[in-house]
């Protein structure tokens, strides 16, 4: 029954597969099988099998039935169901396809060499040793190789520069016998400790060093050192560190000029000093622990820094100045006015300090808040110490709030001088005369607070200086009107900002505000390269009597013409001038203010 089945089967592939073999027919070299009509068998392939939507399956039994297979062909394929892999018969043995040519092998769950011979490099064709990891040139800060707990946290890791590991320092995590990290043994049975050398926890560094065994600790290197050893003598050689029981504990010794040679010193690197006999440390500066008091001369202050005046985001500088040798300086900082002081340090973003502990201060992006901070040095050594007197930062260039009625203007930094970039709007708005009443009383142009809001107030000379006397001094010192810490220009002020500017025929232009809305056409020469922003706000002559607005911008002085006149600043519309004039109606024409920083 079987033979003839076996025949019927040979008649029926006879019959019927040259029709389902897409190949040449009966008499092809090469067979294809597929469910696609249109595929013909490629010309290198004997046997071509094409699907998308089935596979191949070859032989599949266990590795003990594919070792009993008896004399297995050269080639012969099956898949190893206990190994999952695909395994082929060399002629000798059988070889699994996910090993290829035998440099790995896998026996159970453990992966090998198939050679102990082998060397094995990652990011390197050359391995010198067993295991060779070599590190990516182009990223610095990649790890070479590293260490990963179940957590994802890195315990220890190599790096192109050094090796760190990482100790966690949470109680749960480091209370154990092996919390930290130790150089040392533990007991194979217990995992307890044994000689345990070295070990760092979150707390504490120890070093265990077996001083009572000579044996042991009677060589060159007995002890404990961090440093080099000469090759030649296994002697100490620039030990930075070094310790034993019998021979203390020692730090490299080092000329001040050695010491500040050192590049990037790292925080809390200690060192001697020769140069002044102390003991320091680096605590982004160099600081004296303890220093012997031969040759000590105490400080004294030679000079003290200067009050400065800078346009955030600038830059301001103090120096302040000693006698006295191991000098240790500190800058300190006062917010509110000289009642506390902090000291500051080295760094920050806005500002950032540099020179906190030298003699001199460099103060980088300044911002607006700093306005009238104050600086001063603090100086010690180990017989004596002495403070400079304090400095102010006057920050121009940042609004300016007067408290006395919450109105904000603008200001800016011309030369040195620190001045009101908008016309002063301060007081009660009337319409009589203006009176020596302790009340600040201010015009309108036409009686329209639409008009103080753009060209400011208008005052009187007397009322301006709230009825006080004649002031030319350079600084001045007549607060009048105007906000604390500020005060009235005087004539020097006035001619000093007029001689920066170029002189009396072209500074008006550089003051007056560029364009055509606040002053009349052609505004000659107004293109306020100086940001002194003036406007065309005319002024008053009499009661209900308003006159030249958008032709003349004119402003007081705190200085006196005569006993009966004040002396005022003309800016006009047509030409580039300014010009300096005296009024003798002290008490009737009102014209506009400007304040100067103190």
């Amino acid at each position: 029954m079987k033979k003839l089945n076996l025949q019927i089967a040979i008649l029926l592939l006879t019959l019927f597969l040259p029709s389902l073999w897409k190949g040449s027919g009966v008499g092809a070299q090469n067979i294809a099988i597929t469910d696609d009509d249109t595929y013909n068998a490629d010309s290198s392939a004997m046997l071509d099998v094409k699907s998308i939507s089935k596979g191949m399956l070859v032989p599949r039994m266990t590795t003990i039935q594919r070792q009993l297979i008896n004399n297995p062909a050269t080639g012969l394929l099956v898949f190893d169901t206990n190994e999952g892999s695909f395994y082929f018969y060399n002629g000798t043995s059988w070889l699994s396809l996910s090993t290829g040519d035998e440099i790995w092998n896998k026996t159970g769950s453990k992966v090998h060499l198939s050679d102990s011979t082998n060397k094995v490099g990652v990011g390197t064709s050359n391995p010198q040793n067993k295991f060779t990891v070599k590190g990516n040139t182009i990223d610095g800060n990649e790890s070479i190789f590293a260490v990963v707990n179940s957590n994802g946290d890195t315990l220890f890791a190599v790096y192109p520069e050094g090796t760190r590991i990482f100790i966690n320092d949470s109680p749960s995590k480091a209370s154990g016998n092996k919390g930290g990290f130790a150089v040392g043994g533990f007991s194979p049975a217990k995992g307890t400790l044994t000689n345990e050398y070295l070990r760092v926890t979150p707390d504490s560094v120890r070093v265990y060093v077996p001083e009572n065994n000579p044996a042991k600790a009677s060589g060159s290197k007995g002890g404990f050192a961090v440093g080099g050893f000469s090759p030649a003598k296994t002697t100490p050689d620039s030990a930075y560190y070094m310790f034993s029981e019998r021979e203390g504990f020692r730090v490299t010794f080092l000329t001040k000029t050695e010491r500040d040679s050192i590049v990037n010193p790292a925080k809390s690197s200690i060192i001697f000093n020769t140069s002044d006999s102390c003991l320091q440390i680096f605590l982004g500066y160099w600081e004296s622990i303890w220093c012997t008091s031969l040759n000590c001369i105490a400080p004294v202050v030679l000079s003290n820094p200067i009050t400065t005046t800078a346009i955030a985001p600038g830059n301001a500088t103090f120096i302040a100045t000693f006698a006295g040798t191991r000098i240790n300086y500190y800058w300190q900082e006062s917010i509110d006015g000289g009642t506390t002081w902090h000291a500051l340090g080295d760094g920050g973003t806005s500002p950032h300090y540099e020179g906190a502990n030298n003699d001199t201060l460099v103060i980088t992006s300044i911002t607006t808040n700093q306005d009238q901070y104050m600086y001063r040095c603090y100086a010690y050594n180990t017989c004596g110490n002495a403070t400079t007197n304090s400095a102010t930062l006057n920050s121009c260039g940042a609004q300016l709030v007067d408290i006395r009625d919450g109105q904000s203007y603008n200001t800016i930094l011309i030369g040195s001088q620190c001045w009101m970039a908008e016309n002063l709007d301060i007081g009660l708005l009337i319409e009589a005369n203006q009176e020596n009443n302790a009340v600040i009383e201010k015009y309108c142009y036409d009686d329209d607070t639409v008009n103080c809001n753009l060209y400011g107030g208008l005052y009187t000379w007397n009322e301006m200086m709230e009825y006080g006397t004649s002031d030319n001094g350079n600084p001045g010192t007549t607060q009048g009107v105007c906000p604390t810490g500020w005060h009235l220009p005087t004539q020097s002020e006035w001619d000093e900002l007029v001689a920066l500017l170029g002189g009396t025929t072209v500074a008006g232009g550089k003051m007056k505000e560029a364009g055509l809305i606040h002053w009349y056409t052609p505004n000659t020469g107004g293109f306020n390269q100086s940001g002194f922003t003036a406007r065309g706000g005319g002024y008053r002559i009499g009661m209900w009597n308003f006159t030249y607005l958008h032709l003349d911008g004119r402003f007081w002085s705190s200085t006196e013409w005569d006993s009966n006149s004040g002396k005022y600043y003309l800016l006009k519309y047509n030409n580039d001038d300014i010009s300096v004039n005296p009024q003798s109606d002290k008490d009737g024409r009102a014209f506009s203010v400007r304040c100067i920083k103190d």
